[in-house]
C-alpha cells in the first residue's frame, strides 16, 4: 500500500482472486513475493531494525476452508514467535482493529483507492505493459 502505518510499516494485501487450488500458482506467488521484498529494500527504510522486509504480522480475512490445512503445516514448520504473528480474522471490523482504515485499500474497508485503481496507478507510472 502506499501510505504507511502510524508506525512506518508497510501494509502488503494479498488477494486469492481464484479460491481454485489448482489454479495456485507457488512460483509465481514466490516471484512477486521476493519482488515486493526488492521494493521494499529499496524504498522503505527500517527503525531500529538492519532488515526492512521484516514480518511483522499475517493477517487472513475470508480464509478458504481448503487452506486450513495449510495453516497447520506452518503450525508445525515454524518457530511459535513467528506463527503468533498469524491471525485469521472472520470479518473487517477485527482487521481494522490491527491495521488502521487510512493504510488499507477501499476494497477493505479503508480510505485508500481501491485495489484495482492503486495497480493502474503503479502501471502508469511505471509503464509496465
Amino acid at each position: 500500500m502506499p501510505k504507511l502505518s502510524p508506525n512506518l510499516e508497510r501494509i502488503v494485501v494479498i488477494k486469492m482472486i481464484n479460491p481454485n487450488p489448482d489454479h495456485y500458482d507457488i512460483y509465481k506467488f514466490c516471484k512477486i513475493n521476493l519482488a515486493v521484498e526488492e521494493m521494499s529494500l529499496h524504498y522503505d527504510y527500517a527503525i531500529g531494525e538492519a532488515y526492512s522486509c521484516r514480518i511483522l504480522g499475517f493477517e487472513f480475512i475470508n480464509f478458504p476452508s481448503f487452506a486450513s490445512g495449510i495453516v497447520d503445516i506452518m503450525k508445525a514448520v515454524m518457530r511459535p514467535k513467528i506463527y503468533e504473528r498469524v491471525r485469521i480474522h472472520k470479518n473487517i471490523r477485527s482487521v481494522h482493529e490491527v491495521i488502521p482504515k487510512e493504510c488499507l485499500p477501499l476494497d477493505y474497508g479503508g480510505s485508500l483507492s481501491s485495489v484495482s485503481d492503486l495497480l493502474s496507478e503503479i502501471n502508469s507510472n511505471m509503464n509496465f505493459q
